[in-house]
């Protein structure tokens, strides 16, 4: 980009010689910073993403536990809530 006949790196090298190459910072603008709830073990986070590969599609199941951070892992061909819920369950 060379809207003023210079590049993005020497305005920044220009601005940042300077002191003025970042806003300063402000009190009260940032939102609070939030942690997770505690769960008890056995409380699941679940995610399902379609990966995409050369033989086809494919559904990555994953479970986090979120207190003991054990996680499970598995590819599926199809996607649904019966293909991986019976691993969790037993």
């Amino acid at each position: 980009m060379k809207a003023v006949g210079i590049t993005r790196s020497s305005l920044h090298r220009c601005l940042e010689r300077h002191g003025i190459s970042r806003l300063p910072e402000m009190e009260g603008d940032k939102p609070k910073t939030k942690r997770f709830a505690d769960y008890a073990i056995g409380y699941f986070h679940i995610d399902i993403a379609e990966v995409r590969t050369e033989e086809g599609k494919l559904y990555l199941f994953v479970a986090i536990d979120r207190t003991s951070k054990l996680a499970f892992a598995r590819l599926e061909t199809v996607s649904g809530v019966s293909a991986p819920e019976t691993d969790l369950a037993g």
